[in-house]
C-alpha cells in the first residue's frame, strides 16, 4: 500500500509540475525564439518541465501495470485535479470560479463513486 500510494504521489507531483512549468516557460521560449534569440534559462526550464512529464507518464505506466485501472484511474483523475487547481491558483496567479468548484466538486463526487 505504501508502494502505491509512493507511486501516485510521484506520477501526480510530476505530472502537474511538468505542466506547470511548460506553461510558465513556454512563452518565454517562444518569444526568445520568434526574435532570433536563444534564452538558456527558459529553454532548460521548459526542457524539465517536459521531462517531469514524461516522468509522470513512465511512472504511470508501473502504476496502472500493478494495480486495477478501474481504480487507480479515478484516483489519479481526482488527485491530480486538485493539485492542478491549486498549483494554477498558487503559481499562475489563476482564479477560481464558484463554477468552477461545483464542478470540480461533482467530478470528485464521481471519482468517489467510481472507487466504491
Amino acid at each position: 500500500m505504501i508502494g502505491f500510494i509512493a507511486l501516485m504521489a510521484i506520477y501526480a507531483v510530476n505530472s502537474v509540475a511538468g505542466m506547470i512549468m511548460i506553461k510558465l516557460w513556454l512563452p518565454n521560449v517562444q518569444a526568445a525564439w520568434a526574435s532570433g534569440q536563444w534564452a538558456l534559462k527558459p529553454t532548460i526550464m521548459l526542457l524539465l518541465g517536459a521531462s517531469l512529464y514524461v516522468l509522470s507518464f513512465l511512472t504511470w505506466m508501473i502504476i496502472i501495470a500493478r494495480s486495477p485501472l478501474t481504480v487507480v484511474y479515478p484516483i489519479a483523475v481526482g488527485v491530480t485535479m486538485v493539485l492542478s487547481t491549486a498549483s494554477a491558483i498558487f503559481f499562475l496567479n489563476e482564479n477560481l470560479s464558484l463554477t468552477a468548484v461545483l464542478g470540480m466538486l461533482f467530478v470528485f463526487a464521481g471519482v468517489v463513486l467510481l472507487c466504491r
